[in-house]
């Protein structure tokens, strides 16, 4: 039979030695030591998925978090160098997670799988820390990151998004030739479903409406299951257009280029570049 080797921690003294690294032995020997240590256990309540979910540790290195939490710990709070080396691996790792990726993404589409020059971003990131212009001032970096942001986010949405406005403006073509369709100067089309005999708001107004909006495809993103109460200054351009045609008891057909709506915005179900359909009625102004 195999020898098993059976051993217990004292509380008071051995506590350190057993399990994950600690910072010291554990005492209890007072009612500060209880809470001091009891405080500490409540603070990392919901600190793990934290750690997984909002930093990206990996749990399998739990205890490499732990070495870098103990140094963190024990550094000294007046040790200039010291505060600043851990800032840098902070900052450094944000950079890379948080604004590099994120930026890449806005810049080439996420699902591109496009990013930027990791090594001239951390570069030139640094660059601008020390003040060097060596390579380029920072006007000139403001510039050129200016003008070329704003021509690769514009290949991007064309190239995810481009077809959206096509098949909205085709849409809105065939509309435009309906019986019973009006259009106006800004490229809204409108067709009356009833005519009220109310008052009609202005762009100032606050109006309860019913409504239910839809995508060319027939999608309903959207609708009321009862009035609701919305500004005019506060709704997409065709709404605030449209309502002010509108009598109070007036029920309409809308057909909203995407320059009228969300334009280049991705609203979920919305996607850039999307011409949108909404029956609205308008219920009353408010006063």
């Amino acid at each position: 039979m195999k020898k098993i080797s059976v051993f217990v921690c004292s509380a008071a003294v051995l506590l350190a030695s057993c399990g994950s690294p600690k910072m010291g032995k554990v005492v209890m020997e007072t009612a500060v030591d209880s809470v001091s240590y009891t405080m500490g256990m409540s603070r990392s309540n919901g600190f793990l998925p934290y750690l997984v979910n909002q930093m990206g540790v990996d749990t399998a290195y739990i205890e490499d978090f732990i070495k870098g939490f103990i140094e963190g710990a024990n550094m000294d709070a007046d040790a200039g160098a010291q505060k600043a080396y851990f800032a840098g691996i902070q900052i450094g790792q944000q950079e890379l997670t948080e604004a590099f990726e994120g930026l890449s993404a806005n810049m080439f589409g996420k699902d591109s799988g496009k990013l930027m020059n990791k090594t001239n971003y951390m570069n030139g990131f640094l660059d601008g820390v020390q003040e060097s212009t060596e390579i380029m001032t920072r006007d000139r970096a403001d510039a050129i990151t200016d003008s070329l942001f704003n021509i690769f986010y514009a290949e991007s949405m064309e190239s995810q998004y481009g077809a959206n406005r096509d098949a909205g403006r085709e849409y809105l073509a065939n509309k435009a030739k309906e019986d019973g369709i009006v259009a106006t100067g800004s490229g809204l089309l409108y067709r009356v479903i009833k005519e009220g005999k109310g008052a009609k708001p202005q762009a100032t107004d606050r109006v309860r409406v019913n409504y239910r909006g839809s995508l060319i495809d027939g999608t309903v993103f959207d609708e009321s299951t009862k009035p609701i109460t919305l500004s005019l200054a506060s709704v997409i351009e065709g709404w605030t257009e449209a309502l002010q045609l509108m009598s109070v008891g007036s029920k309409y057909e809308l057909f909203i280029p995407y320059e009228l709506g969300y334009g280049d915005s991705n609203n979920g179900m919305i996607q850039p570049y999307s011409a949108l359909i909404f029956e609205v009625e308008l219920v009353d102004i408010e006063k």
